[in-house]
């Protein structure tokens, strides 16, 4: 005869299939939470440093969009081309739309030569922000705002905070800054201005058979000197 006493069976289990999705503990969500608070903080100390009473300050207005401006400045390959202090450049690391957010530079600061990896932020094309990350330079931090104020033209906001880390004046520093700050702006309004015009009229930029090749673009002589001493990054 067969059993019928009543029998105890386990809880059915629900089945599991794979979503693509992973379940995070409650250690995983207090660990990321954590790290996002050390960034937020992070950007919010650079934020300070750059606006920092050791800061400086210059401002130009640019015949170009606010996005040519951008895109000039975040060109790195492009800068020894018009950054006169700057000998080399490598972007280590790119971000998925392109931009580079970690990248090492070759440099003349304060009279010497030394070599400086730098960590960006952006805000396409509103704002842009970096620091040094390591290297020969003890602080550098710095950030570029750029305001539209017509269809091709923009008020470019630049601020720098730089310690070299070895003993250097205050006021000659500060006062050095900020005239390297007013060159740097001048050369991006140049570079920025001949990149617009040669896309606007390429056959212009083009030499004819004949004519007297135009050496490359550099930066105004009289103030050469000085930008050896603070890049612009």
């Amino acid at each position: 005869m067969p059993d019928l006493r009543e029998r105890k069976t386990a809880p059915a289990q629900p089945s599991r299939s794979w979503s693509g999705e992973v379940s995070l503990t409650s250690q995983d969500k207090k660990s990321a939470a954590a790290a996002s608070r050390r960034a937020n903080l992070k950007v919010k100390k650079i934020a300070e440093d750059v606006c920092s009473p050791e800061s400086v300050e210059q401002t130009i207005v640019i015949e170009a969009s606010p996005e040519e401006c951008f895109q000039a400045a975040t060109n790195f390959e492009d800068y020894y081309q018009w950054a006169g202090a700057i000998k080399s450049v490598q972007v280590m690391e790119r971000q998925k739309d392109g931009l580079g957010n970690v990248v090492e530079f070759e440099m003349g600061i304060f009279g010497m030569s030394t070599r400086n990896t730098m960590a960006y932020r952006y805000n396409r094309p509103k704002t842009m922000n970096w620091h040094v990350t390591k290297g020969g330079i003890k602080e550098l931090v710095g950030s570029y705002e750029f305001i539209q104020l017509g269809p091709n033209r923009t008020k470019v906001i630049y601020k720098l905070r730089v310690e070299p880390g070895f003993p250097f004046p205050q006021v000659l520093k500060k006062a050095t800054s900020r005239a390297v700050a007013s060159a740097a702006l001048n050369d991006l309004k140049k570079w920025t201005e001949s990149v617009r015009a040669k896309k606007l009229n390429p056959e212009a930029a083009m030499p004819s058979s004949g004519d007297e090749q135009v050496p490359p673009w550099e930066p105004d002589a009289s103030t050469k000197a000085v930008r050896q001493l603070i890049p612009l990054c």
